[in-house]
């Protein structure tokens, strides 16, 4: 199925994350630049092709917006290539900057509030307009909706066929993408395919924010193998990236550590919800660690026990230790 691309300024990060978040929940799928580029690959030659093979660029014109040169390039590329541009309008102010002042786009509110009636009029529009696409709106994404009223008898492997992004690991286990952001973080679901669809009383989370891309999979089946040897449940919450220079690497910007935290917590929240106590499992810096440590504590009621790595050990049941409970 085409898809669409999103052009935008990263100033508007957490504003176009909702909007996405909308249009994956009606079935669409979406070329953000963030999240779609894979490692390796030349990143102006990907956006072009993210360009030239969606069906629709819809340009979220904001202030910051009209101000990137990055956004104006892609502009000339949608035009150059004749995909259909549809302005999203948060702030009019963007319009005249990118010369589209002539073109027919949808205005949200300024807010992007996603419950508040005006946008959803305005995403209603925004549908109608968008008649190359049929989107799927069957194809799951939404993890918390399904663990609230899970459907009788039914294990993860019997989502995997309705899911809308799936990664396998070495033996049984599937990984049901729960979560993105547009600093590239992904989250996934991780269990075997025969595990019941409800959350344990403990919980695992394993984060992996440092280290060689080629190292993630081994370190998660390391992590895997210490869980069995520890006799806990597999199911466990995988939060990974950003992805820099084909390693994991966090960007050294204070807004970005904070996102991640609350991106933690957030899906921690949806995909873990009911577990009676969590362990969060670290490959990643230790000052981020204790931030997440230091949430943890604010949060009343939220039972939490952290670990970090240690990669001088060869036992498997010994590979985390505890640094913060």
């Amino acid at each position: 199925m085409q898809h669409l691309f999103i052009s935008y300024s990263h100033r508007d990060d957490e504003l176009v994350y909702r909007f996405s978040e909308s249009l994956l929940e009606r079935g669409y799928d979406l070329w953000i630049d963030k999240h779609s580029i894979r490692v390796g690959e030349q990143w102006i030659e990907e956006i072009k092709n993210g360009i030239k093979e969606a069906a629709y660029m819809l340009l979220v014109v904001t202030e910051n917006s009209g101000q990137s040169d990055y956004v104006k390039k892609e502009i000339a590329h949608a035009k150059s290539c004749g995909t259909t541009i549809i302005p999203i309008i948060v702030d009019e102010k963007g319009m005249k900057s990118l010369d589209v002042e002539s073109t027919q786009g949808v205005s949200f509110p300024s807010s992007m509030d996603i419950i508040h009636p005006e946008y959803v009029a305005a995403l209603d529009k925004l549908v109608a307009h968008l008649s190359k696409l049929n989107p799927d709106p069957n194809k799951l994404w939404d993890i918390e909706k399904v663990l609230e009223n899970p459907p009788q008898g039914k294990t993860i492997g019997d989502l995997k066929a309705q899911w809308r992004y799936v990664e396998s690991f070495p033996g049984d286990l599937i990984a049901l993408r729960v979560g993105y952001t547009l600093y590239g973080m992904e989250a996934f679901l991780v269990a075997p395919s025969s595990a019941w669809l409800r959350v344990p009383k403990l919980a695992q989370t394993f984060i992996y924010c440092s280290g060689p891309k080629d190292m993630y999979r081994s370190q998660f089946m390391n992590f895997s193998t210490y869980l069995a040897k520890n006799n806990k449940d597999q199911w466990t919450l995988l939060i990974r990236g950003p992805v820099t220079d084909d390693e994991y690497r966090l960007p050294n910007d204070s807004d970005a550590w904070k996102h991640i935290v609350r991106f933690t917590y957030q899906m921690l929240a949806q995909a873990a919800r009911g577990a009676e106590t969590h362990e969060l499992f670290l490959n990643m810096p230790v000052a981020l660690g204790v931030m997440l440590g230091i949430e943890a504590q604010r949060r009343k009621g939220f039972k939490c026990h952290i670990y970090h790595l240690d990669d001088r050990q060869t036992k498997a049941a010994e590979y985390y230790f505890k640094v913060w409970s």
